[in-house]
């Protein structure tokens, strides 16, 4: 990795960059090789980049010569994975307390509170009649 993409490079993920080279050096031609992480942007933020790549010439000796390979951005899908995975958390964080406090208030004899809970391929879904 040179020394403009390490300034650039998130260090979180320049740590795990060393070994993905090895293993792309150690590969054989045709093998594609893929990594996630961090760039900076010229705004700042931080973008999430996919790496794709593959040995492109090996020296006569079986040394890496080229690497050829695509980066792609994927910040957008990551956004939207981080997204997906606050709202799963909020919507069974709702429907623990929402089971909870019907618990409460049937042990306390509330007539006018009934709850079915019905559980499909952990799918939860929770009705409340009044």
């Amino acid at each position: 990795m040179g020394p403009l993409m390490s300034t650039l490079m998130h260090p979180e993920d320049a740590l795990k960059m060393p070994d993905y080279l090895q293993q792309v050096a150690t590969g054989t031609e045709g093998e594609i090789f893929e990594i996630e992480y961090r760039v900076r942007h010229k705004d700042g933020s931080w973008r999430w980049i996919v790496s794709r790549d593959t040995v492109f010439a090996k020296t006569a000796d079986g040394k890496l010569k080229q690497i050829l390979g695509t980066g792609t951005d994927i910040t957008e899908s990551k956004q939207a994975e981080d997204e997906i995975k606050l709202l799963l958390a909020a919507t069974q964080a709702i429907s623990c307390c929402a089971l909870r406090s019907a618990g409460i208030l049937r042990k306390l004899g509330c007539p006018l509170l009934t709850v079915l809970f019905w559980n499909t391929a952990k799918v939860g879904m929770l009705a409340i009649a009044i």
